[in-house]
């Protein structure tokens, strides 16, 4: 459910960037934040249900709701 929320969260993204609301390098630095420092704790276990999931999933989980909208996520409309 937490990757489902970063790839909604992409695709909200990818929104507002279509009306213009987004300054040019915030993608990338959302991408850097998002894979430096919101991945779990290597001591979390990934079946945890705390658990939000690697920097490099929740990473790939919000590029596909940015490049693809909510198809990307697999929600259909």
């Amino acid at each position: 459910l937490e990757l489902m929320a970063d790839c909604m969260s992409g695709a909200w993204a990818l929104d507002v960037d279509t009306r213009g609301l987004l300054e040019p390098d915030d993608i990338n630095e959302a991408a850097n934040l998002t894979l430096e420092k919101l991945g779990d704790p290597t001591f979390i276990d990934p079946y945890d249900p705390q658990a939000h999931g690697t920097g490099e999933q929740r990473l790939q989980a919000f590029l596909s709701g940015y490049d693809d909208g909510f198809l990307g996520c697999n929600i259909q409309m």
